[in-house]
């Protein structure tokens, strides 16, 4: 029972990382990630106003044609405070 129990985990594992071997190199999963992830944020309070703008960027761009069909204007978002 535990061979058949290690073989099926075996199975599964190799399964999920062949499937999803890409995701941790996407571009916009990684800026997403870096974005919310405070452990990337950086210490100094001064430097949060601008950090997020580089992969805040990349998401916007990679969702631009949704964003502007539903009326969003790209350049604003990306100079909120």
């Amino acid at each position: 029972m535990k061979r058949l129990k290690s073989q099926l985990l075996d199975a599964v594992i190799k399964s999920m990382g062949s499937r999803f071997k890409d995701l941790e190199n996407d571009k916009i999963l990684q800026a997403a990630t870096r974005l919310v992830d405070p452990r990337e944020w950086p210490a100094e309070e001064a430097d949060l106003a601008s950090y997020g703008a580089d992969h805040f960027r990349v998401i916007t761009d990679h969702f631009a044609d949704i964003l502007d069909w539903v009326g969003c204007d790209r350049g604003q978002a990306r100079h909120q405070e």
